[in-house]
């Protein structure tokens, strides 16, 4: 994700705990005891409260509505936590190799201003 998209419009981070299982369970319209079932199974985990309330953040909600869409296309749940994982890997490899193509850039500039060309 880019620093735009960490950001919601509210302008809150992306990652920040916010919203309680009620208010999740009418965003992305699935039952809350699904979203207890997600998070069992290790689909997702949401922060808790001192107390042991769930509070997802806005990447949850994104994460359960990917959930949703997966198994409307008939992917079973541990279907689901596999493509999940490979997306997460795929993404971070990606972060990974964009850090890694910043360094070089930078060691190129440099390079070039140390050992100027002739």
């Amino acid at each position: 994700m880019s620093n735009d998209d960490e950001k919601t419009r509210a302008g809150h981070p992306a990652h920040t705990p916010r919203y309680v299982i009620s208010v999740v369970s009418r965003l992305v319209d699935v039952p809350a005891h699904t979203l207890r079932t997600y998070d069992r199974l290790g689909l997702l985990s949401p922060a808790r409260t001192g107390g042991g309330t769930r509070l997802y953040s806005d990447v949850d909600v994104w994460r359960i509505r990917r959930i949703v869409e997966l198994t409307r296309q008939g992917v079973n749940l541990a279907g689901v936590k596999v493509i999940l994982e490979m997306e997460t890997t795929r993404s971070e490899q990606q972060d990974e190799h964009g850090a890694t193509v910043t360094r070089t850039r930078a060691l190129i500039k440099l390079r070039t201003e140390i050992i100027p060309r002739e």
